[in-house]
């Protein structure tokens, strides 16, 4: 499972289940672990931010790095989950 591949997953699963969203946001490891059965190295830290009409978020690429291919924009690009049929559009900003 790639990066975009788990996103999706944990998209999909947490517009459908409230439960798995709470686990989600308070403790992704456990989340991910047991949604997935990936066990992420130790090294890697994990947070998960819940957007809202007010708060944005944006992830920046490490200080640095080259300029992303479409590719690799691709893996990292956000959005959210359309009526909670796991179709993923750009966050609606009006």
């Amino acid at each position: 499972m790639n990066r975009q591949d788990l996103a999706s997953h944990l998209l999909q699963k947490a517009s459908t289940d409230s439960a798995f969203r709470q686990v989600l946001l308070t403790n992704p490891r456990q989340a991910i672990a047991e949604s997935t059965g990936l066990d992420l190295p130790p090294n890697v830290e994990v947070t998960i931010l819940e957007e809202s009409p007010t708060h944005l978020y944006f992830v920046l690429p490490p200080a640095g790095s080259e300029e992303l291919s479409e590719a690799d924009l691709g893996e990292v690009a956000g959005g959210v989950i359309e009526g909670g049929r796991g179709r993923i559009l750009p966050y609606p900003l009006a």
